[in-house]
């Protein structure tokens, strides 16, 4: 069970649309009386839909959008966009979005073009999208420039520069806006555009966890982790990633449990520690499920429960986690919570084999070379067992060399034999130590 690690690739996802919010409206004292109806319908909008009446809440927002007000079309096309007290339409929501773009209300440009860039409701177009962002930007809705920033960061309908998507979330982080401070964290974390410089991104990591941005609060929490910028300080480290945790970001759940279960700044504690895994599991985060799954296997914070830990290894298998496939193939192996089933134990195998689980190419070699529910195929498992040697598996390079001593599924070639006997044996593997010396006795080269 692995500590999370740092962020390497930077910002990765898109700021998204919101709903318009009330304070866009409020007019002053001297607006006409007209002015004051407009607001009037915006107004009891929200009301309806504070209350879960979002059919109500949509027609007086069609009636403001009707006079002109254009944070009125704007929330209709999040309507529409939602399915909220209308059928979900992604076209219909661009026209309005359309309409309160062209009306100067920037929130409906940036949501334009975020449907340009998913492709919701119009044809894929990252060169529209970034043009629409630009404008949001230029008009003063920083989630546009994050958005653009991050198409200059990836080279999204633009040539890369990393340079310009710095002084977008530089704007965008001098604007208030958390994302853009904590972007330009990973910048200078990474050295991307601008000079490497821990204590600086230290410094904006801070302003984007104080802006809310729970990201910033892991990055934090990292940094004091592995004394990156700052003096290395578990304890620091853990009160951010609760701070992580209790704001809804799964990885400051599982950092948590991790430092609960190996004991990292807390005496440790089991228990605890499955409750933050469950909680950060809950959340979306696949290795959390897996150590999930390790606890029940092993009864650690949780009653032992083979059938517990295998429900968990298969989530996170079908999600892609090998270490989750390998534990499937083990408890299929042997019977572990479940009907011994070489076939579904080959299959895990083979599946966590193939996305470079070293020890699941040792244990589908080991099914061929064995016959576990198969015709023996000692040339496939020589060919496993080479993966697994060449990854550092010393069973592997044990097992291959008895394959060249006895000449089974290979030519046999004792010299060969010897120098992977001798590869085990400096691994550590005694009987690969014992075998190479026997060779050695008998003055194979």
């Amino acid at each position: 069970m692995n500590r999370v690690s740092r962020n390497r690739n930077g910002p990765s996802t898109l700021a998204l649309n919101v709903r318009g919010r009330p304070k866009t409206l409020l007019l002053g004292a001297c607006l006409l009386f007209t002015a004051h109806l407009h607001a009037d319908f915006m107004a009891e909008g929200y009301i309806q839909e504070s209350k879960g009446n979002h059919a109500k809440a949509n027609t007086f927002f069609t009636q403001a959008c009707d006079k002109g007000v254009m944070a009125g079309c704007y929330n209709l096309g999040f309507s529409y966009a939602k399915g909220l007290g209308l059928k979900q339409n992604f076209t219909k929501a661009n026209e309005f979005y359309a309409n309160a773009c062209d009306g100067g209300y920037m929130e409906g440009c940036f949501s334009q073009g975020l449907s340009y860039d998913l492709g919701r409701g119009v044809q894929q177009d990252i060169g529209s999208a970034n043009a629409l962002y630009s404008r949001a930007c230029e008009g003063g809705e920083l989630a546009g420039c994050l958005n653009l920033g991050l198409s200059y960061d990836q080279g999204r309908g633009v040539k890369q520069s990393h340079a310009k998507a710095n002084n977008l979330y530089l704007k965008a982080c001098e604007g208030g806006y958390s994302k853009g401070c904590y972007n330009l964290g990973v910048s200078h974390d990474e050295g991307r555009g601008l000079q490497q410089s821990f204590s600086l991104a230290n410094g904006f990591y801070t302003r984007a966890c104080n802006g809310g941005e729970m990201a910033g609060c892991l990055s934090l929490g990292l940094a004091h982790d592995e004394g990156r910028g700052v003096k290395k300080n578990i304890g620091k480290a853990n009160e951010f990633y609760a701070q992580a945790c209790d704001g809804g970001l799964a990885k400051g759940c599982y950092n948590l449990g991790f430092s609960y279960d190996q004991g990292l700044g807390f005496k440790q504690n089991y228990s605890k520690a499955s409750e933050f895994y469950s909680q950060a599991c809950s959340g979306g985060d696949s290795i959390s499920c897996f150590n999930l799954g390790v606890l029940y296997e092993k009864g650690r914070g949780l009653e032992q429960s083979h059938s517990n830990a295998n429900t968990f290894y298969a989530k996170v298998c079908a999600s892609g986690v090998r270490e989750g496939c390998y534990s499937m193939g083990v408890s299929h192996s042997k019977g572990l919570g479940l009907n011994r089933d070489y076939a579904k134990a080959r299959e895990n195998f083979s599946r966590a084999c193939d996305a470079g689980h070293i020890k699941s190419c040792y244990n589908l070699g080991f099914s061929y070379d064995q016959g576990l529910g198969l015709e023996r195929d000692y040339t496939r498992a020589n060919a496993l067992f080479s993966i697994a040697c060449d990854g550092g598996y010393l069973d592997g390079c044990f097992n291959l060399g008895l394959y060249y001593a006895s000449g089974v599924g290979v030519e046999r070639d004792m010299s060969r034999a010897k120098g992977l006997f001798g590869k085990a044996c400096e691994g550590g593997d005694q009987d690969g130590c014992d075998n190479f010396r026997r060779l050695e006795d008998d003055g194979v080269k």
